[in-house]
């Protein structure tokens, strides 16, 4: 009865845990999806916003679905990601630009293709990978590195936690300014909730019920002491203190697609260089993620299986015109740290975004913005203290360095940049440690050391008289550069030691790799 009961418990636990998470990003990214429009076609093509964020809700439902019940791992939330996001905006003022005076439908038309041709090309190179099983390619990043990616993130995901809660960017440089345009308010209680929830999660580790309890609760204060304080729903919206601001119309009354004969191929082909980048980095970065999660996860991915995924959504969902998108290493971790590794999670998602497709954002109204910035603020400073703080007493000084080196050249000069540097200063290390090992296993003299051979007497007795002229060294490992380097010193030091008798020094490379 006691087993039953406890069964139970923990069955209810982690429906709550499930749900709960799949609202909370259902709400991040149904917030993504308006902050994405808004980047690309805001200044661009604003008669258009609407029509992409439908487009974009419908695009992310298929990418959660798709790559959650293919993927090799059950606990991974997949939605657009800000990389691709960011480039196409680009792409967008280049092609407002070329297109001069054009009405927004053109501009609409063109932008629209632009980002299609990028996330099928994206898909395709997933696919090719994936079928060609490269993939596991990226194990062979060094650990540091990818300590480095991870604290990163976590750094940019508290920044962008910052950006959320008071809507002005926070960069190290700019410090005081972003104090002097912040509002503190938000700020500090953005700050609380993100931290308390840390507190919190590592005071009572594995439980997924302080994730979901902490949100909920938090709500609930906020709404009572907003009603306690005599503040309306109108106020708390119109001083920012709520999510939004949201489409109120249900979305697939404004979903289109463009005209096709207003396409302007050959300014949608002059973003080839565009196009081209977020090919590149959608693959990087989903690489990375992809491990990233292993770490998470603790366990080993078929990351080959996960492009595959990854591929097949892009493909989906490029034809309705939603930028590249994968695994959101952020959410994937934040839903297993809640207990909620079930495919179910995804697939609630992506219903969540298509809920909202169908009948509007107005019913999110009351969540509060605190709450939607202090989740990655969280997740930062989480991923931040498991690789800055718990790192330092586990991981080697040099790669520890290499760590900080990745996330300062990260946050001043760029993603890219940070893991270049990080993977060649790896490299650097690797070759000065395995240099420094000594690749001869063995050394004997003709005396010690025959071949299998059967020979006469006489050579017999003609080895044994030049058997003081001659040095077998038997190698271990790989020769290259840096220990064919030490090799050499060493068989100098054995002439200059025995500069009259030694003739000849015999190499077994038998074990040699």
């Amino acid at each position: 009865m006691d087993n039953s009961g406890k069964t139970a418990s923990t069955g209810g636990k982690l429906i709550i845990s499930k749900l709960t998470a799949a609202a909370i990003f259902g709400v991040l990214n149904t917030s993504f999806a308006v902050s994405y429009a808004s980047l690309i076609f805001s200044s661009t093509a604003p008669t258009y916003f609407v029509v992409a964020v439908a487009l974009f809700l419908v695009g992310g439902c298929l990418v959660s679905i798709i790559i959650c019940s293919l993927s090799s791992y059950s606990g991974v939330i997949a939605f657009i990601q800000d990389v691709p996001v960011a480039i196409a905006g680009l792409m967008a003022l280049s092609l407002a630009a070329m297109l001069q005076g054009a009405g927004p439908d053109v501009l609409f038309a063109n932008i629209f293709t632009a980002i299609v041709l990028a996330t099928l090309l994206t898909g395709i190179a997933f696919l090719l990978l994936g079928h060609f099983k490269l993939g596991n390619l990226v194990r062979f990043i060094p650990y540091p590195v990818m300590g480095g990616f991870l604290a990163a993130t976590g750094w940019l995901l508290f920044k962008g936690g910052l950006q959320v809660s008071t809507g002005v960017g926070f960069q190290v440089l700019q410090v005081a300014s972003f104090f002097t345009q912040a509002n503190f308010a938000h700020l500090i209680c953005a700050l609380i909730f993100g931290i308390g929830l840390l507190m919190l999660t590592r005071r009572f580790p594995g439980n997924g019920l302080v994730t979901p309890i902490t949100i909920v609760g938090s709500i609930l204060v906020f709404l009572l002491a907003a009603r306690l304080l005599g503040y309306g729903m109108d106020y708390l919206d119109s001083n920012g203190w709520l999510l939004g601001p949201l489409p109120e119309e249900p979305l697939w009354r404004s979903a289109a697609l463009p005209d096709w004969n207003l396409i302007d191929w050959t300014m949608v082909f002059s973003q080839a260089g565009s196009i081209a980048t977020i090919v590149v980095l959608s693959v990087i970065s989903l690489l990375l993620n992809s491990t990233g999660i292993e770490f998470i996860a603790g366990r080993d991915l078929d990351i080959n299986r996960d492009l595959k995924a990854s591929g097949i959504a892009n493909l989906v969902s490029g034809f309705i015109g939603a930028p590249s998108s994968y695994v959101f290493i952020s959410q994937t971790a934040l839903a297993t740290r809640m207990g909620a590794r079930d495919r179910s999670v995804g697939i609630v998602h992506g219903l969540f975004l298509l809920l909202v497709f169908f009948v509007g954002g107005t019913f999110l109204d009351f969540f509060p913005k605190f709450i939607a910035a202090g989740l990655p603020i969280y997740l930062g400073l989480s991923m931040m203290w498991e690789w800055l703080i718990d790192a330092r007493r586990s991981v080697p000084k040099v790669d520890y360095a290499i760590i900080i080196g990745i996330l300062l050249i990260v946050e001043f000069f760029g993603f890219l940049e940070g893991i270049g540097i990080g993977i060649v200063a790896s490299v650097v290390i690797f070759v000065f440690r395995y240099s420094s090992i000594d690749i001869i296993k063995n050394q004997f003299d003709g005396r010690s050391y025959r071949s299998s051979k059967d020979r006469s007497i006489s050579d017999q007795r003609l080895l044994d008289h030049h058997c003081d002229e001659l040095v077998i060294l038997q190698l271990l490992g790989f020769i290259f550069f840096g220990t064919a380097n030490s090799l050499y010193e060493k068989i100098k030091q054995l002439t200059t030691q025995a500069e009259e008798t030694l003739k000849f020094v015999v190499l077994d490379m038998l074990l040699v790799q």
